[in-house]
């Protein structure tokens, strides 16, 4: 019993150190981000959103504080945030008169990020439970989704792209591209496209697109044609073409 209380006695005093705070993470936005520390620091964010007074949804937070309440430092922070920008989720306004860096969530682009990802989990349990077998480590589109699609969902796919995704590799090389690939989703494959991508050059991401693109008609040339007249095959890049930026 004497072991028993002493647990118990440092349990305690170990929460009451902690002072009940607690930090607001969602593995769901970690997954879709592709890691945990830029998922530690939006999970933050979308906590503090639903509190800020700030009618559209701008919120500031000091380095200090980030630090106390998610453990994460500068470097860390600076990461998270790149990477987060990088991913049209979040936008950041500098006030430079007032010495106040201020951030805000881009929601439809979070939510159509974590729908791509939610998507990709089911497309690999389902090839699991039919027991595919996996393609070669060196083809880079191993993973398939066949989705069957109502006329609403077509045309939501093929919507345009944010200006954000727009401006960073500029509308004249879209336009370009929906020329050169006429059997795919452009704008679809270029928003997957950009959202697995940390390059900061235009010139880098338009060439990491057109190879994404080039991987896209292989991939078509090698797929069986879905017997769904509303269904249709998008390709996924493998964790192996990952950036290794973050």
């Amino acid at each position: 019993m004497g072991g028993d209380e002493a647990v118990n006695e440092h349990k305690a005093t170990v929460k009451k150190l902690l002072k009940e705070r607690r930090v607001a993470y969602q593995p769901m936005v970690a997954k879709a981000v592709g890691g945990a520390t830029a998922g530690l620091f939006l999970s933050q964010l979308m906590y503090w959103s639903d509190i800020t007074e700030d009618e559209e949804g701008w919120i500031y937070k000091t380095q200090e504080e980030w630090w106390d309440e998610t453990a994460l430092t500068r470097r860390e922070q600076e990461t998270a945030r790149k990477h987060l920008r990088t991913l049209a989720v979040i936008e950041e306004n500098n006030a430079r008169l007032e010495h106040r860096l201020y951030y805000r969530i881009l929601w439809e682009n979070l939510l159509n990020l974590i729908f791509a990802d939610v998507q990709n989990v089911h497309s690999r349990m389902s090839e699991s439970a039919i027991g595919e077998c996996p393609k070669a480590p060196s083809d880079p589109f191993t993973e398939t989704t066949t989705e069957t699609t109502t006329e609403k969902g077509d045309a939501e796919a093929s919507a345009p792209l944010p200006k954000r995704i727009i401006s960073k590799i500029t509308e004249t090389f879209m336009l370009q591209m929906e020329d050169q690939y006429p059997t795919l989703n452009v704008p679809n494959e270029v928003s997957r496209a950009m959202s697995r991508n940390a390059f900061t050059k235009t010139s880098d991401k338009q060439k990491y697109v057109t190879e994404w693109l080039d991987r896209g008609v292989k991939f078509q040339e090698r797929s069986p044609p879905s017997s769904a007249p509303k269904s249709r095959r998008a390709a996924l890049l493998s964790p192996e073409e990952m950036p290794s930026e973050f």
